[in-house]
């Protein structure tokens, strides 16, 4: 009954009304004039200078001599450690509106009465929104070919030991593009192409965009199955790999790429660069709520776009630093805007990036520019926020991103610049910057800022309709960097992809993320308006990870969730019912390792006798019970040296556990990086 009570209670705050937030009064019994003998007695208004809720408004009509009603007064009483006063003029003036529309048309509907102010559609809808300004209208390869001949000997691509100038990419490049035309590659064809962070893989990109074709950057991470069956909706037959990812191949054409070799038994010369912008670029597959991952096709001309902003202009002059994988959209911003624009991309090397290899390829390379996400930029603040400190800029996003971590570095860092990004797969990187003023306050919850060059972007309620300043609604991108839509997925792509009301023939982007706009203009991310969840930095849809679990052939029903049992502390947790017998989780685990990329396996899953149903027959969210990471501890020896047991009271404690053995499983008992 506890856990019942506990789980239907609205969260409470010591900092609001506990039992309601606002009230709504009426007076409308008429005041009638007391007389007594040699005395006149009239009423007067007397204020109490306390609010009594967080919100109150108090309606009084009022009557003429001979008690006819002349009209109502409103007052509206507010808390001002909650509401600032022009928070509460609006709030007055928009009800005042409403009203007045009411009694002008009482036939018409409250939800289509007008709430916004005069003037203030045309501030969210405009005046807030980027004007369109020129841009290039050119491929990415046409672009990268021009700088190529401005500085044929400037460095393009440094990894480790390993430099390409221009000229050497560019050369490398075409012989490759001119395999890949003989190998049957040909325009709007889809190139798979799986390789660790190196030179070559930038020369493979350039060379499938000179073919003509789109190239699809698959996970190094995920599954073979999950690899193959991406390869196969895309219509990918031909692989180009490395030698660590040869045996890995499943196409009906692998091509090996190993250096300059690949492609010299070509002619010399340059290659008759093809392509067009409006052709595809790349595809890049999200997570997909319907069971399975949906392809996002860009063309050239949104990558383009994105690239030609002039603040990532501005960014991409020097060296950049390049951690994310080619598979995460994050890449177009370390690799193509610097290569666009003459500057130096610095690979990090393979595998996963530490703190303290970011400090020292910074320090070691000179680097001017580094993008992490929201994830890896706490870790930054929390461990060595000062190797940030030989570059002029940061940029960090893909998340939530507290304001704490912001203020640590900034504290560490004063001439660093700190930006914050915002932007789905589906619209090309980034579709809103937010500069954080070294000095200025940073707050909490810092804001996803402001639309960058050619974007617009809408805070929509259901009806497409604008909402007010400071009012929670939609998200909604239109304007540059638009994606083409969902390769394969014509019905997903016309649910996502809408006409927007206010630009004739423009198409806008339902992101289903809930922000507000701010009284300076910017958006402040609230949440999201679907079960979509961001766990370090990866989109994840709950609904293909329960279609994995339903495939299972021990499970019956699956349901999942993200929970934050502890503040800050974002995990995917699965729940299902078995058929008949108890399942094992352990075992469950592993085998969703074989279909699901290892950032969507739920770090616990706990088996239920029967789902807890709401009412009217759907599954009850707030019963499903906390897991119990603590179930997994056991099985292993005990900690057999002073440094073992230290090392498993961290363990214990970082994991919130009782006790951690020397040889248990720091992932399987809830624990991530």
């Amino acid at each position: 009954f506890e856990q019942v009570v506990e789980a239907l209670a609205p969260s409470r705050s010591l900092s609001r009304q506990p039992l309601f937030q606002v009230m709504l009064g009426l007076q409308n019994t008429p005041v009638r004039e007391i007389e007594l003998e040699r005395l006149r007695l009239n009423a007067q208004p007397v204020a109490t200078e306390v609010a009594r809720v967080d919100l109150a408004v108090n309606f009084l009509e009022r009557y003429d001599d001979d008690g006819l009603p002349i009209g109502v007064e409103g007052v509206l009483e507010y808390a001002t450690d909650l509401f600032d006063q022009a928070t509460a003029q609006a709030l007055a003036q928009r009800l005042t509106q409403v009203l007045e529309q009411a009694a002008a048309h009482p036939g018409t509907r409250v939800s289509q009465a007008e709430v916004l102010l005069p003037g203030e559609e045309q501030r969210v809808v405009r005046e807030w929104n980027s004007a369109v300004a020129e841009r290039p209208t050119e491929t990415l390869h046409g672009l990268f070919a021009l700088h190529a001949a401005r500085t044929p000997d400037a460095i393009a691509v440094i990894c480790g030991a390993e430099q390409l100038t221009y000229r050497e990419m560019d050369r490398r490049s075409d012989q490759l593009a001119r395999h890949l035309t003989v190998s049957g590659v040909r325009s709007e064809s889809v190139v798979a192409v799986l390789m660790e962070r190196s030179p070559d893989l930038i020369v493979a990109l350039l060379a499938v965009l000179k073919a003509g074709a789109a190239y699809l950057p698959l996970d190094e991470r995920s599954p073979d199955q999950r690899r193959e069956w991406t390869a196969r909706h895309a219509g990918a037959s031909v692989w180009l790999v490395d030698r660590t990812w040869e045996s890995a191949a499943r196409g009906e054409t692998v091509v090996v790429v190993d250096g300059g070799a690949l492609g010299a038994d070509q002619p010399e010369g340059a290659w008759n660069v093809t392509g067009y912008p409006d052709h595809l670029a790349y595809v890049i597959y999200t997570s997909g709520s319907m069971g399975e991952p949906k392809g996002v096709g860009v063309a050239h001309r949104d990558v383009v776009a994105f690239a030609t902003d002039e603040g990532v202009a501005d960014d991409s002059r020097g060296r950049m630093l390049q951690v994310a994988p080619h598979s995460f959209d994050a890449s177009n911003y370390e690799l193509w805007a610097p290569l666009l624009h003459g500057g130096t991309v610095v690979m990090a090397p393979t595998g996963e990036v530490d703190v303290a290899t970011i400090g020292r390829l910074i320090a070691e390379h000179e680097v001017d520019v580094v993008h992490l996400t929201a994830g890896l930029f706490r870790v930054v603040a929390d461990e060595d926020p000062s190797c940030l400190a030989p570059a002029r800029r940061a940029l960090t996003g893909g998340d939530v991103v507290p304001g704490f971590a912001v203020r640590h570095i900034q504290e560490a860092c004063p001439e660093l610049a700190v930006s914050v990004t915002y932007g789905p797969t589906e619209t090309t990187t980034f579709a809103t910057r937010q500069v954080m003023l070294t000095g200025s306050a940073v707050p909490d919850v810092v804001p996803i800022g402001r639309p960058m060059d050619n974007r617009q972007l809408y805070v929509l309620d259901a009806a497409l309709r604008p909402v007010p300043v400071g009012t929670q609604g939609e998200l909604y991108i239109a304007g540059g960097g638009l994606a083409r839509g969902y390769v394969g997925r014509a019905g997903l792509t016309a649910e996502r992809f809408v006409a927007s009301p206010f630009v004739s023939g423009q198409r806008m982007y339902r992101t289903g993320d809930l922000v507000k706009w701010s009284t300076r203009g910017e958006l402040v991310f609230c949440g999201r308006a679907d079960e979509q969840v961001k766990i370090r930095g990866f989109r994840i849809e709950p609904g293909e990870i329960e279609a994995a679990l339903r495939a299972h052939p021990d499970v019956m029903q699956a349901v999942v969730v993200a929970r934050e049992d502890i503040p800050g502390d974002k995990r995917v947790v699965g729940y299902v019912v078995p058929h008949g017998e108890a399942c094992d989780p352990t075992k469950m685990r592993s085998w969703l390792h074989g279909r699901l990329p290892e950032f969507m396996v739920p770090a616990a899953i706990v088996a239920l006798e029967r789902l807890p149903l709401t009412g009217n027959g759907k599954v009850d969210r707030r019963l499903l019970p906390a897991p119990d990471y603590g179930a997994e501890v056991g099985g292993s020896r005990g900690a057999r040296t002073p440094v073992e047991e230290v090392l498993c009271g961290l363990f214990a404690d970082v994991l919130g556990l009782g006790q951690v053995g020397a040889e248990d499983d720091f992932f399987a008992l809830g624990g991530h990086s």
